[in-house]
């Protein structure tokens, strides 16, 4: 048995959908093809496992999906921030005066 899942790319990364179907490879493979700004993600079951089971594994590889996508925009949104601790931490020079 497979399903189909619609994924609108103004609203999701690639990145992200692909993060998730590798934390559920063990349970389900996905095949991706693009339509327009569309992605349809075809997942296919590995195991034997009932239309609620399913349906469970669907509702939870959608979750894995936002919470990838959310992942990304905060890495994006604290890149700055994180060059600038790591290039404190790795200096020999203090951006911080002690007082």
């Amino acid at each position: 048995m497979s399903a189909v899942i619609n994924f609108d790319l103004k609203t999701v990364q690639v990145i992200s959908i692909k993060k998730a179907l590798y934390k559920y490879a063990n349970f389900l493979n996905g095949d991706l093809s693009l339509t327009g700004d569309k992605l349809l993600v075809t997942v296919s079951f590995k195991n034997d496992c009932s239309q609620s089971e399913q349906n469970e594994l669907i509702s939870k590889f959608k979750d894995e999906v936002l919470d990838q996508d959310l992942r990304e925009i905060i890495k994006k949104e604290t890149e700055a921030v994180r060059t600038i601790i790591l290039a404190h931490v790795f200096s020999k020079t203090s951006l911080i005066e002690n007082e």
